[in-house]
């Protein structure tokens, strides 16, 4: 049997709910996943792999976003790229070689060409996550050398995974009130060559 819910008038002065801690902040020994973008509950951004670098930073811009998935024509995940990347040294490095090989400008270099692709992601299980603390990503983001950090599951699917969410450090810095000194890996020259040698 369906009936109609019942309503209520408001008394008092409303205020909107937050998602946090007892006192309004996190503290180090909080739970991991109070600082983790879960992909349940906010939808990730996807570009096109093929996209050319300065229009996926306009989206960036626009969306209010400093990561983005990249995706092939098949919409199958293939990377990720960051903002940092954009405006980095990977396209520098990348004109570099280009010129390297006789041609090239920064129009030139799309999305695929510098991102961080599949297999180079540093990932987190999630079942990992449930059961760590706020505190022990700092340690981890420094020894990774990157300002994400992916939390994956497992899947349905046998051999598939799926990215549950994001850890950034900028979103802890701001938590926390701290600065993270991470060291950034940047695709070396020979990577770069590699890649324009065996796309």
């Amino acid at each position: 049997m369906t009936g109609v819910l019942p309503t209520r008038t408001l008394t008092g002065e409303p205020v909107l709910a937050k998602p946090s801690t007892a006192d309004g902040k996190v503290k180090l020994d909080d739970p991991a996943e109070s600082v983790m973008t879960d992909f349940r509950q906010v939808t990730p951004l996807t570009v096109a792999g093929d996209t050319p670098i300065d229009e996926a930073l306009q989206y960036m811009v626009h969306a209010g976003v400093r990561l983005l998935f990249a995706v092939d024509r098949e919409s199958r995940l293939i990377g990720l790229i960051t903002s940092t990347d954009i405006q980095g040294e990977k396209p520098i490095q990348y004109i570099a070689v280009l010129h390297a090989h006789g041609a090239g400008s920064r129009r030139d270099i799309l999305v695929r060409d510098i991102m961080t692709p599949v297999e180079s992601w540093d990932a987190l299980d999630y079942e990992t996550v449930r059961h760590a603390t706020v505190g022990q990503f700092i340690p981890t983001f420094k020894a990774v050398g990157r300002r994400h950090l992916l939390v994956v599951e497992r899947s349905a699917q046998p051999g598939r995974c799926v990215v549950r969410g994001l850890i950034s450090a900028t979103r802890l810095e701001r938590e926390l009130a701290l600065t993270l000194d991470v060291p950034r890996v940047a695709r070396s020259f020979t990577d770069i060559e590699k890649a324009l040698a065996h796309p």
